[in-house]
C-alpha cells in the first residue's frame, strides 16, 4: 500500500511538472555582435556571434568568441565564450569581471540600474514595431530599438529593463569604439519543455561593480601611461590612448 501511495504521488508530482513545462514560455534570440573602430584605421572591426535564451524569469546571454577566434585567429577578443546571467525574480544579475586580478570573479549587479528615456521615433524591425530607447551606461552612450510586440524585457548583453524585447542596439564611447548587436533570429514559443538557462559563475568569487571599476582604473591607467610614453603619434591616432570594454573605458590624458 505503501508503495502505491508513492508511485501515485509520483505519478502527481511529474504530471504537475510536465504541465508547468508545456505552459512555459522561451525565447531564443540569435544576435551578431559588432565591435567597430569608428576612427582608428588600424585597428579591425569584429564579428562574432551571440545568443540569449529567456525562460521563467532566467536568462543567459551568450557571445561566442570562441568559434569566432577559431575562425579568425587575428580576432580582436577573448578566446573564451562570455555570458551574462540574469535571475529576475531575485533581481541579480551576473558576469564575469574580464581583466580583474584573474578570471575567477565575477561582477553582481541589480537587474533594474539602467535609466532609459524612451524618445518618440518608431521603424519596423523584422516586421516588429519598434521604439527608440537611449541611455548612459558603463561608460557608452546607448541607441537601442525595443519591441513590444515581444512583452520580455531583455536583450543582448547587461542591457534589459524596457518593455520589450531589444532587437538593436548600439553604443559609442570616448575612445570611438562601437559596440554594435542586431537581432538575426527569433524563435518565441508558449509552450517550452526545455529547462531553463543554467547559471554559468556556480563557483566564481563575486565583487560589486564599483570594486571592479576602480581596479581597472588603476590598472588601465598605469598600463595606458606607459603606452602613450612609448607609441608614436600616427596618421588617424592621437596622444589620447584608451583602453575600452563594454564595462568601461579608461583614457591616458584623461
Amino acid at each position: 500500500m505503501k508503495i502505491l501511495k508513492l508511485l501515485l504521488c509520483w505519478i502527481i508530482f511529474t504530471s504537475v511538472q510536465i504541465i508547468h513545462a508545456q505552459e512555459a514560455t522561451r525565447l531564443e534570440v540569435e544576435y551578431s555582435e559588432y565591435k567597430i573602430q569608428t576612427k582608428n584605421p588600424y585597428a579591425p572591426d569584429t564579428y562574432s556571434r551571440a545568443k540569449l535564451v529567456w525562460q521563467d524569469n532566467i536568462s543567459r546571454f551568450t557571445s561566442f568568441y570562441e568559434e569566432a577566434k577559431e575562425a579568425d585567429p587575428d580576432f580582436d577578443g577573448y578566446s573564451f565564450n562570455v555570458n551574462v546571467y540574469k535571475d529576475f525574480e531575485k533581481n541579480e544579475m551576473y558576469a564575469r569581471a574580464m581583466g580583474y586580478k584573474d578570471f575567477n570573479h565575477v561582477i553582481l549587479d541589480s537587474i533594474n540600474i539602467i535609466n532609459w528615456t524612451i524618445q518618440d521615433s518608431v521603424k519596423y524591425i523584422k516586421n516588429m514595431k519598434s521604439h527608440l530607447a537611449t541611455t548612459t551606461f558603463r561608460d557608452h552612450e546607448w541607441e537601442v530599438w525595443f519591441t513590444m510586440e515581444i512583452p520580455i524585457s531583455d536583450g543582448p548583453w547587461k542591457l534589459t529593463g524596457l518593455p520589450g524585447l531589444i532587437l538593436e542596439a548600439q553604443s559609442i564611447n570616448k575612445a570611438d569604439l562601437s559596440y554594435k548587436f542586431v537581432a538575426e533570429n527569433i524563435n518565441y514559443t508558449q509552450n517550452s519543455t526545455l529547462n531553463i538557462p543554467k547559471h554559468p559563475f556556480p563557483d566564481f568569487d563575486l565583487i560589486n561593480f564599483d570594486e571592479y571599476y576602480q581596479h581597472t582604473l588603476k590598472e588601465d591607467t598605469r598600463m595606458l601611461r606607459y603606452v602613450a610614453t612609448q607609441q608614436p603619434v600616427r596618421e588617424g591616432i592621437t596622444s589620447r590612448t584608451c583602453y575600452s570594454t563594454m564595462e568601461t573605458c579608461n583614457c591616458y590624458p584623461e
